[in-house]
C-alpha cells in the first residue's frame, strides 16, 4: 500500500447547511425580512377527493377527467385531505410553515354555481381554516382555480357568458362573508392567461373549446380566434366586480386582500436580432399585459389590440374604471423559461388564434409538455420579477407556485427538487435586495397530488402519498426535510435542539472528498446526535440518527470513496464543550447524582452492540427508519 496522509473527517452537523455545493449562493430564512411568509399549496380538485360526498357536485374538470383525458387519473380521492385535513395541518407545523395556500371547490359550498349553500361544504371549509389558524398558519384562499361548477357550464357556457360574472361575485360574497374574519388574503382566480389558452385556442383542457387549424385535440365546438379573449375579459370583469364588493362590504371590518394570480416565464431571445428581441415583448405582453395592463391602466395592449382586432373586446368606460386598480397583490406562478423567435410573417394570414397574433414562438415547448424535469434556470424568475418593478408598478407580490416536477416513481431521495427550491429561493432573495416588492413564497405542491393534465404520472410535492395503501400515508421527501431545516433557521443547530436528520449530507461531503482532494484514506472520527441531558436512556432519535448516517456511509463506500473507519461521538456523556452538561452526545449515560458515576447503556448503545457483532435484527421496535435505509451489519461494511 502507498503511503498517504490519512484524513480526519469530523462530520459536525452544520455541514448539513452547507449547500453551496448545490448553489453558488449561501443564505438562510434570516436573511428574508421578518414579514415575509414562506409555506407551500395545494388546490381544492387536486387533494380534497371526496368527490361524491356529502353533497358536492360536479366541476367541469370532474367530467374531464372522468371521460379520461388526464392519463387515465381523476379527484375521486385524490390525496383524501377532506377527511384527513388535520393530519395534513400536523404535517406544515413539523414542516414550519408559515402559511398554507388552498382553493375552495365553488361546487363543494355552492353545488349548483348559484343558490342554497351546502352546509357540509361550509363545514369542511370552517373546519380546515380553524385548523390552521389553531396551528399558527395563515390561510391564502384560491376562490377559482380552473374548476367551474359543470352546472354553469352547461347552462350557459360558463366563463363564455357576461352570466359568469353575476354569479362568481355572488360566490366570492359568501366566502367573503363565511371566511374573511379569519382569512386575510383571497387570490379570485388562478392563471387566468393560461387557462383560457388552452381550455379555449389549444382545446387540451376543460371544457375543451377550440377550433381547427389550432386545436391540439380533436373538437367540434369552440372558435380559437376570438373565445380566449372574451374568456379573459369576462374573468377580469368578474374579478374586478368581486374586488369592488370586498373594498365597498368587507375591508373596513376584515382588513384583508384580494389579488390575483398569473402564469409567468422566462423569455429569451432565440438570436440578438431585432424581430426575436421585439417578439419577446410582444409575449410578454400577450401573456402578462393581457391582465395587468387593464388592472394598471383600464385597457389591454396596444400590441394586442392591434393584432387581435375587433376579436378581443373593448372595455365600456365604466367597465375600465371598474377594473383599473381592483388588486391588492399579484400571484405568480413560475416553473421554467423559454428561448422565443419571432413568427411575424404569420400575421399576413386571415384566419388567426391567440398564439397567432402574438407572433411569437416558444422553442421547446414539447419539454415541457412531456413529463421531463424543468430546467433550472432561477434567473429567469429574476427576469419575471423585474418585469413586474420596472414595467407594472412594483405591485406587492406573492410567488403561489414554484416547484419541480419529477416522475410519479421517483425517489424520496429528491435532490433534483432540493436543487431546484435552493436555487429559487436564492433568485426570491436577490430580487428582494434589488427591491421587488415581495411579500411571500409558496412551493408547489405540499404534497404529491392529482397534477390536472399529467393525472398522477407527474408529481411535485414535499411529501409522497403512498396511494397503494389504503389509509394513504405521507412520508417527507428529502426537499421536505430541507425546506423544514430551512425554515427552522440556524438557531436550531446552534441551540439545543436535536439535529435535523441528513444522512444525505455526509455522502455528499464524502463525495466531495472523493471527486475534489484525490479520495484520501478517511476516518469518519465523529458523528453523533445530540440530545438534551434530561433525554430518556430511550434515545430513539440517535439510534434513527446513527442507523442512517452508517448507511449513508456504507453507500459512500460502495461508490468509491476511501473510507476506512467510523467513530460514534461520544462513548458516553460528556463535559460538552460549550454546552457544558446540557447536552449528552453519548451511548451510555453516566448519573452524575451518584458518586461512582455509573454508567448505563441507552437504547443506541445496545442497537449499536447488536451491529458491531454481526447480528441483522434491531431493537427499534416501533420506530420507523428512514424509508431509504436498510438495515446493513459489520460484514456488509467489510465486503
Amino acid at each position: 500500500m502507498e503511503p498517504h496522509t490519512c484524513l480526519t473527517l469530523v462530520f459536525f452537523v452544520l455541514v448539513n447547511l452547507a449547500v453551496g455545493v448545490l448553489s453558488t449562493d449561501d443564505y438562510s430564512r434570516h436573511d428574508f425580512p421578518v414579514d415575509f411568509v414562506f409555506g407551500s399549496g395545494t388546490s381544492a380538485y387536486q387533494v380534497e377527493g371526496a368527490a361524491n360526498e356529502d353533497g358536492r357536485t360536479p366541476s367541469i374538470w370532474d367530467t374531464f377527467a372522468h371521460a379520461g383525458f388526464a392519463r387515465g387519473g381523476n379527484g375521486d380521492v385524490a390525496c383524501d385531505t377532506y377527511h384527513r385535513y388535520k393530519e395534513d395541518v400536523q404535517l406544515m407545523v413539523e414542516t414550519g410553515l408559515d402559511a398554507y395556500r388552498f382553493s375552495i371547490s365553488w361546487s363543494r359550498l355552492i353545488p349548483n354555481g348559484r343558490g342554497p349553500i351546502n352546509p357540509k361544504g361550509l363545514q369542511y371549509y370552517n373546519n380546515l381554516i380553524n385548523e390552521l389558524i389553531r396551528n399558527g398558519i395563515q390561510p391564502h384562499v384560491t376562490l377559482h382555480n380552473y374548476d367551474l361548477p359543470q352546472a354553469l357550464e352547461d347552462e350557459y357556457g360558463g366563463w363564455l357568458s357576461r352570466e359568469v360574472i353575476k354569479d362568481f361575485t355572488n360566490y366570492a360574497d359568501v366566502c367573503f362573508r363565511e371566511f374573511g374574519d379569519r382569512v386575510k388574503y383571497w387570490t379570485t382566480v388562478n392563471e387566468p392567461n393560461i387557462f383560457a389558452v388552452g381550455s379555449y385556442d389549444q382545446g387540451i383542457s376543460p371544457p375543451q373549446r377550440c377550433s381547427p387549424p389550432f386545436c391540439l385535440i380533436e373538437s367540434t365546438k369552440g372558435n380559437s380566434t376570438f373565445e380566449p379573449y372574451l374568456v379573459v375579459h369576462h374573468i377580469l370583469l368578474a374579478h374586478s366586480s368581486a374586488v369592488r364588493l370586498y373594498r365597498r362590504k368587507y375591508r373596513e371590518e376584515q382588513n384583508g386582500f384580494v389579488g390575483i394570480s398569473l402564469y409567468t416565464f422566462g423569455s429569451v431571445p432565440q438570436t440578438n436580432t431585432e424581430k426575436d428581441r421585439a417578439a419577446c415583448q410582444r409575449l410578454r405582453d400577450f401573456y402578462l399585459g393581457w391582465i395587468m395592463e387593464p388592472l394598471l391602466h383600464g385597457d389591454y395592449p396596444y400590441s394586442m389590440k392591434a393584432n387581435a382586432g375587433t376579436r378581443i373586446p373593448a372595455f365600456t368606460s365604466r367597465e375600465s374604471k371598474q377594473v383599473k386598480g381592483s388588486y391588492d397583490f399579484v400571484g405568480i406562478i413560475h416553473y421554467m423559461k423559454f428561448n422565443v423567435t419571432d413568427n411575424s410573417d404569420v400575421l399576413n394570414t386571415e384566419l388567426r388564434d391567440f398564439s397567432a397574433d402574438a407572433a411569437a414562438k416558444l422553442l421547446g415547448l414539447e419539454e415541457v409538455l412531456g413529463e421531463n424535469e424543468y430546467p433550472f434556470t432561477p434567473w429567469a424568475l429574476g427576469q419575471v420579477l423585474d418585469t413586474f418593478k420596472t414595467l407594472y408598478g412594483n405591485p406587492p407580490i406573492f410567488i403561489h407556485e414554484n416547484g419541480q416536477r419529477t416522475l410519479s416513481n421517483a425517489s424520496l431521495h429528491d435532490e433534483s427538487r432540493l436543487k431546484y427550491l435552493h436555487g429559487y429561493i436564492g433568485a426570491v432573495l436577490d430580487s428582494l435586495r434589488n427591491g421587488s416588492n415581495m411579500k411571500g413564497y409558496f412551493v408547489w405542491s405540499f404534497m404529491d397530488a392529482f397534477e390536472l393534465l399529467d393525472g398522477y404520472e407527474s408529481i411535485y410535492g414535499l411529501y409522497y402519498v403512498d396511494r397503494n395503501d389504503p389509509e394513504l400515508r405521507r412520508y417527507p421527501k428529502l426537499s421536505a426535510k430541507w425546506y423544514s431545516q430551512f425554515l427552522k433557521g440556524l438557531e436550531e443547530v446552534l441551540g439545543e435542539n436535536e439535529y435535523p436528520f441528513t444522512p444525505w449530507a455526509l455522502g455528499q461531503v464524502l463525495d466531495t472528498f472523493k471527486t475534489l482532494y484525490g479520495n484520501p484514506p478517511i476516518f469518519i472520527h465523529e458523528n453523533g446526535q445530540r440530545t438534551l441531558s434530561n433525554a430518556s436512556l430511550h434515545d430513539e432519535s440517535r439510534l434513527k440518527y446513527l442507523h442512517g448516517y452508517i448507511g449513508a456511509v456504507l453507500d459512500s463506500l460502495r461508490n468509491g470513496s476511501n473510507m476506512k473507519g467510523y467513530f460514534v461521538w461520544s462513548f458516553m456523556d460528556a463535559f460538552e464543550l460549550l454546552d457544558g452538561y446540557e447536552s449528552i452526545y453519548g451511548l451510555y449515560y453516566v448519573d452524575r447524582n451518584d458518586p461512582e458515576l455509573r454508567r448505563y447503556p441507552k437504547l443506541s448503545a445496545k442497537w449499536y452492540a447488536q451491529f458491531l457483532k454481526g447480528t441483522r435484527s434491531s431493537l427499534v421496535g416501533a420506530i420507523e427508519l428512514n424509508n431509504d435505509s436498510s438495515l446493513v451489519s459489520v460484514g456488509h461494511l467489510l465486503q
